[in-house]
């Protein structure tokens, strides 16, 4: 999504205001949107992360999971959909996706944001990294993830979920 794409304004009760403005206007003005993260797990119950490019403004060269900004018109799913299959070329199944938690709190860009599951098996050598957005992507497990979370190598933007997703 670009900078110029529409987005919806919306409360902290996650209601639309009818003010639609481009992306990029939301972060300068400190206005509310929705927002989504992908926690994907495999059969293996290992967890996809990606790791971003150290030119990305926010979380760069942090592990991360997909996720961005909900464009106007589109729905939660949509988007999640929409930013996983752009970040890392996976198509996801929304048969096989769960929203587990809206977070109740803005994130430091007016994020109101949904976090999904989605449980899907997929080899890393079949995706399709977005070179602009993603450095590289891997399998965790939880121990490793808790080990970088530990060490300041995973984005503290997604940690907020972490006990939820581990509930499933």
């Amino acid at each position: 999504m670009s900078e110029t794409e529409l987005v919806d304004e919306i409360t902290l009760l996650r209601q639309k205001t009818g003010k639609i403005l481009p992306r990029g206007e939301f972060f300068k003005q400190k206005k509310n949107f929705l927002a989504v993260h992908v926690w994907i797990k495999n059969s293996d119950n290992l967890f996809l992360m990606q790791k971003r490019v150290a030119s990305k403004k926010v979380d760069s060269g942090l592990w991360s999971v997909c996720g961005g900004v909900v464009a106007s018109g589109e729905t939660s799913i949509e988007a999640a959909v929409r930013e996983t299959e752009e970040e890392i070329g996976l198509r996801l199944n929304t048969e096989n996706m769960y929203l587990l938690y809206q977070n109740p709190e803005p994130d430091p860009w007016g994020g109101m944001v949904d976090v999904w599951l989605a449980k899907t098996d997929v080899e890393i050598k079949n995706l399709s990294i977005q070179p602009k957005e993603v450095e590289k992507a891997r399998w965790f497990s939880l121990l490793e993830l808790q080990d970088f979370i530990r060490k300041g190598k995973v984005s503290p933007h997604i940690i907020f979920a972490l006990f939820s997703i581990l509930q499933v």
